[in-house]
């Protein structure tokens, strides 16, 4: 899983993101993460913070991997607290 941050702020999780790059045509396309300029998060292009520029991009982020797990597991102690403290009134 990896966790997109633009700013200080995490913008989405994603399992698999969509990696892009500029073609010679001027489209954006497929690519590997390696070549990637960007990716692509419900058809917006956001520019990849190191990478070489992506025209049209509307903003430049932070992608990292992390263990989608460690996520899952705070997200449920979270929802747990919330229910505790419903029930206690």
């Amino acid at each position: 899983m990896y966790q997109v941050i633009k700013g200080n702020t995490v913008m989405a999780y994603v399992d698999q993101p969509v990696f892009i790059r500029l073609h010679e045509n001027g489209c954006y396309v497929p690519a590997t993460e390696e070549d990637a300029q960007g990716l692509s998060i419900q058809s917006v292009p956001y520019h990849i913070l190191g990478r070489d520029e992506l025209p049209g991009a509307v903003a430049t982020v932070v992608i990292s991997k992390i263990d989608g797990g460690i996520l899952v597991a705070e997200q449920k102690q979270v929802i747990d607290g919330l229910i505790v403290n419903i029930l206690e009134g």
